[in-house]
């Protein structure tokens, strides 16, 4: 008889086992894999996010700062601007084309020479004028304190005489005329020259120019000046700011528009 050899089964199951073990653990890599990747997906998407937000925020504080700077920074005004009543009590107070009083403004004043003036502008003028005369002069006051209906007035007059152009340069429109203060003075001597560039080489004119100052005054239109004030050369208008700041204008050769650093030029 033939002897039949049984085949052991073991070695299949063995086969078996290790190819279910093999598959087992590659599905479950592959499923790590995925979740793996997943997380990595979500974590650059939250990094995204992150800078997304982080850039947000950055541009909202750009933004807040701006906004801070603009309303730390005002706007350049809108001229002409009024002065308040604390300005126009000065002695110092500045008027020009860019800065006016009130309309209703009206100090106190007191008599000088046939003129107006606050008491300080008109005692100083009249030192002003004695040492003057004692010099061989014959100062005249031609026009002192002018209310702001009498500057209209004025003002219209030279506008229909010179259209408006013409008369900006020499006549202030009412509220910017500094005759409204009380603190300024239209002189002259009686050579021919009363408001004429040419007062400026008269012996009066000439004297004003080396020592007006030191009685308060100061020539407040000067040579040379003209895109600064706004007007044109006028030896003959005086304003009184006191002796220390006549004093300090004259010497440092400027404005008094410049020396208290106001805007100053056209309307």
């Amino acid at each position: 008889m033939k002897v039949i050899k049984k085949h052991s089964k073991v070695p299949i199951i063995v086969g078996w086992t290790m190819f279910v073990l093999l598959l087992i653990f590659s599905t479950l890599w592959i499923i790590k894999s995925t979740k793996d990747a997943v997380r990595v997906t979500d974590s650059l998407s939250e990094l995204a996010e992150d800078q997304t937000g982080q850039t947000s925020n950055k541009q909202d504080t750009k933004e807040t700062v701006v906004e801070s700077t603009i309303s730390d920074n005002p706007s350049t005004p809108t001229y002409p601007i009024t002065l308040s009543a604390e300005e126009v009590s000065s002695e110092q107070v500045v008027v020009n084309k860019k800065h006016r009083l009130p309309a209703d403004y009206e100090p106190v004043l007191a008599s000088v020479r046939g003129g107006r003036m606050r008491q300080n502008a008109a005692t100083a003028l009249e030192k002003l004028f004695v040492e003057a005369e004692k010099s061989g002069l014959g100062p005249l006051l031609v026009s002192s304190y002018r209310s702001y209906a009498a500057q209209e007035q004025v003002y219209e007059g030279y506008v229909a005489r010179d259209g408006q152009e013409l008369a900006d340069t020499y006549s202030a429109r009412p509220g910017h005329s500094e005759h409204q203060t009380g603190l300024a003075v239209d002189v002259d001597d009686g050579s021919g020259c009363q408001l004429e560039t040419c007062f400026g080489n008269t012996a009066f004119g000439k004297w004003l120019e080396e020592n007006s100052h030191t009685y308060g005054f100061i020539i407040r239109y000067p040579s040379g000046m003209e895109m600064i004030t706004g007007y044109q050369y006028e030896p003959w208008h005086l304003r009184y700011v006191g002796i220390e700041t006549a004093v300090a204008v004259y010497e440092q050769k400027v404005t008094l528009d410049q020396y208290f650093n106001k805007p100053a030029g056209g309307y």
